[in-house]
């Protein structure tokens, strides 16, 4: 019997050049709540009261900050924070609330080394201080001009959502709505989770309430009024299986297409779902099944928590997904069509579980290279990247399951075996050269063995690639 690891790393697999194995663990921190990238590679976090810089290997990085990070606490207790950019002069925007007393919202920049920005709102911080008891913040946008779109809701009016808007110094900008402020109010116990820019300036937000509900898309204008030439003034809800469709994130793709990420409800079954409307709100029926593309992957729940564009026009989502009686770290891509794309992990599918505790990708960006770095919500703080096409200068793939092959050779008959009571999820065969193979039959499995016959691949080394429980798992063999 013989176990080796491979020597490819596959599109979907842990970066080892990256952290430990491809996951950064930064114990110290609070749990990661967003994450961006900077244009020199360095990634930018935020998490229940930090603001933290880390390297494009995932450490820490000592110039930023005291070791990397700043504390976040406007008025010196305890701050939550929701969303985090960088603007385009190095300067780094985060939005979040502090309790005192209630929650309020409020905007913090900083400078590109972590110094507060003494020429924004008070010592760096601008509170979006209205007529309500609580505001929580959710997500945030600056637009073109420096001014910076939050968009949150009011725990005091039954979670009504609002969004306000600050201008370059901090100050809300009393143009925008009613008094700098928009209640975009479609019912009680609704959260509006994500936003994004339209490149004519035009603001898109999605978000979602609990129990019955179709995906919800709002636009308003520049000035914070609703675009009546957009669905029933501003407002698009799509019915993607009738019962609890909710919108966690917002793409929009160079046509000016626009893309709601986030879960659909069927039966027992809550599924990935991405809809795809057209710039006028329609759905765009090129996209998926009639402009909606949903993919469980065989698990009773999941859900999509952000996305983004790889280079090619494909769609990298993340959020989690339920195996095994909890709540794991999950990552599917979609071509550009909105079909799953399978040469990505398994089946287009990858699940990380590397906590003991519930954990899922709060939220994800895209480098110049294409590897995805992901913000992994559960403690501790926790960054992980994944290579998204084969890498041939990895020279050894480290996995977290154990997997062993027999016979090895083979010529017909391949049995494989992976670490005691680790359920098999999926898996897959690749020639010396990265590519995947089709011609294996699963002849029969259980949780921790699998049984294939491969007599129709032709004399050569292979690799399998094994998604279990733990993790991904890669053992070569020999077909003679």
């Amino acid at each position: 019997m013989l176990s080796a690891p491979a020597t490819l790393g596959q599109a979907g697999d842990l970066d080892p050049a990256f952290g430990t194995g491809g996951v950064a663990t930064h114990p110290q921190i609070p749990t990661c709540v967003a994450v961006t990238l900077q244009p020199d590679g360095k990634i930018v976090s935020v998490g229940s009261g930090s603001l933290s810089r880390f390297l494009s290997n995932g450490e820490l990085d000592s110039t930023f900050g005291s070791g990397g990070i700043v504390t976040v606490a406007p008025t010196g207790i305890y701050a939550s924070l929701a969303d985090v950019v960088v603007q385009a002069n190095g300067d780094i925007v985060c939005i979040g609330q502090s309790s005192a007393p209630g929650y309020r919202l409020f905007a913090f920049r900083v400078h590109s080394d972590g110094s507060n920005d003494t020429g924004f709102g008070i010592n760096g911080y601008a509170a979006a201080d209205i007529d309500s008891i609580s505001l929580v913040a959710e997500a945030m946008a600056i637009e073109q001009s420096g001014n910076i779109i939050a968009f949150g809701w009011e725990d005091s009016w039954g979670n009504r959502p609002l969004a306000v808007r600050f201008d370059t110094q901090g100050v809300l900008d009393l143009t925008f709505g009613v008094l700098g402020v928009v209640h975009p109010f479609v019912g009680t116990q609704h959260h509006w989770n994500a936003m994004a820019l339209y490149p004519d300036g035009d603001i898109l937000a999605t978000g979602g309430i609990s129990g019955p509900s179709d995906l919800p898309l709002l636009k308003i204008r520049s000035d914070g009024s609703f675009d009546p030439a957009f669905g029933n003034n501003g407002m698009i809800f799509t019915d993607v299986f009738g019962y609890e469709d909710q919108g966690a994130c917002i793409l929009v793709d160079d046509l000016g297409r626009i893309l709601v990420g986030g879960r659909t409800r069927n039966g027992d079954t809550t599924s990935y779902a991405i809809v795809r409307h057209l710039s006028n709100g329609s759905l765009d029926a090129s996209f998926g099944n009639n402009g909606v593309a949903v993919a469980s992957f065989g698990n009773p729940n999941n859900a999509i928590y952000d996305m983004a564009f790889l280079s090619d026009g494909r769609i990298v989502a993340g959020g989690f997904s339920l195996y095994d009686g909890e709540l794991d770290l999950s990552l599917a891509r979609f071509t550009s069509d909105g079909l799953v794309d399978s040469t990505f992990g398994i089946n287009g599918f990858v699940l990380t579980d590397l906590n003991p505790a519930s954990s899922a990708a709060a939220d994800l960006a895209v480098q110049p290279d294409g590897r995805i770095v992901t913000g992994v919500y559960g403690l501790p703080h926790s960054l992980h990247r994944y290579l998204t096409s084969p890498d041939v200068s990895i020279a050894e793939m480290p996995t977290s399951a154990r997997a062993q092959v027999s016979p090895n050779p083979t010529n017909n008959m391949l049995t494989l075996t992976v670490g005691s009571a680790i359920d098999i999820m999926g898996l897959r065969v690749v020639d010396a050269t990265g590519k995947q193979v089709p011609t294996v039959a699963v002849i029969s499995s259980n949780h921790d063995e699998l049984m294939m016959d491969v007599s129709g691949l032709v004399v050569g080394m292979y690799t399998l690639r094994v998604q279990t429980k733990s993790g991904m798992a890669s053992v070569r063999f020999v077909k003679y």
